[in-house]
């Protein structure tokens, strides 16, 4: 049986288009998923001017499972990300982390442009959902699906402790996250902001300390206090004046996309012996670990929603690129059925 629903892909132009997506039906390991909400992200903006259905931070209900599937049912709501998949057999694949399989990877952007949650529905790999814990409601749910784990990959794959200082630079879609989870992990968190203008809600939403572009400029920082820093502006920061903040043996952590090249001082990372890391997607034992901690923590993206219609994802984006949105972005799927 042939499956089709209303889906939404970026263009030449840039311009959002409705489209039908028609696909065959569910292979036995796969899950046919009636979506409720999903998160705009800054990576779909990348991406919008591609002939492919938009949008990596979903969420909806199970519909249908394939043949073989015993890991989902139907009516389970469920979690789409970055990652769509792999070859299955590869090191990486086998080890969980099919985004870097060289053989027959499917990643969001680059890979099978026909699977994407700016649609009505989605199918998806079993191997590639998470079931959404009950006490996180939908509308929140589609932004830990992207930017909840980006930001919390670097507390998770890193030795942090609560004793440490996670420093958090810039209060945006991944900064805000970045701040609470930090918290709420017991750390000293300080953030660093262009302005005093996000002083007051960084500090509700669990900073410590709070601090301005003019402020490390000054000197009026103290030195080598910050163990791990999470970059999540989209420009990258002015290196050298993060230098003094930075402690020996610290982390940096350059969340955003950027084409940019990446300028530090190479004497500085030598003498104080500090790491940089990237980070891209998330295993599926990892998003599972954030989503527990997000749940039993209450931790939530501050959203703005729009409805799922070419109209209402064009003024998303269009908020989205003057960096209006507080903070993330979420399109609400219209005419669904079933909902928390």
């Amino acid at each position: 049986m042939m499956i089709t629903y209303t889906a939404f892909k970026g263009s030449n132009s840039g311009q959002v288009v409705e489209t039908k997506i028609t696909h065959e039906d569910v292979t036995p390991t796969e899950v046919l998923i009636e979506n409720l909400y999903s998160g705009l992200c800054g990576t779909d903006a990348h991406y919008k001017h591609l002939d492919l259905v938009l949008g990596h931070e979903g969420v909806g209900v199970v519909k249908q499972v394939g043949t073989d599937v015993k890991s989902l049912k139907t009516g389970d709501r469920v979690g789409v990300g970055y990652v769509r998949g792999g070859c299955g057999y590869c090191n990486d694949c086998l080890t969980g982390y099919s985004w870097f399989c060289q053989n027959a990877p499917k990643n969001y952007g680059l890979q099978d442009f026909e699977s994407g949650c700016f649609a009505t529905n989605t199918v998806w790999p079993a191997s590639r959902l998470v079931k959404i814990p009950d006490s996180i409601p939908s509308e929140y749910a589609g932004p830990l699906m992207c930017a909840g784990q980006t930001v919390f990959l670097p507390l998770a794959r890193t030795e942090v402790r609560s004793w440490d200082t996670v420093g958090i630079v810039g209060v945006g879609g991944l900064g805000h996250l970045a701040i609470q989870f930090a918290s709420k992990m017991g750390c000293n968190v300080a953030v660093f902001s262009g302005t005093e203008s996000k002083r007051e809600e960084a500090m509700k939403l669990g900073a410590s300390e709070f601090y301005t572009a003019a402020d490390l400029k000054e000197g009026k920082v103290r030195k080598s206090f910050v163990n791990h820093l999470l970059v999540t502006t989209s420009e990258l920061p002015d290196w050298k004046v993060y230098e003094p903040i930075l402690a020996n043996q610290s982390h940096i952590f350059p969340l955003t996309i950027s084409m940019e090249d990446f300028h530090i001082s190479a004497l500085m990372l030598v003498t104080k012996e500090i790491s940089v890391h990237g980070i891209c997607a998330s295993t599926l034992t990892q998003l599972n670990k954030m989503l527990d901690f997000a749940a039993r923590h209450k931790i939530r993206p501050v959203i703005e929603e729009f409805p799922m219609t070419k109209e209402g994802i064009t003024e998303a984006f269009e908020k989205l690129d003057k960096g209006k949105v507080r903070y993330r972005a979420v399109l609400k799927v219209q005419h669904h059925t079933n909902g928390h």
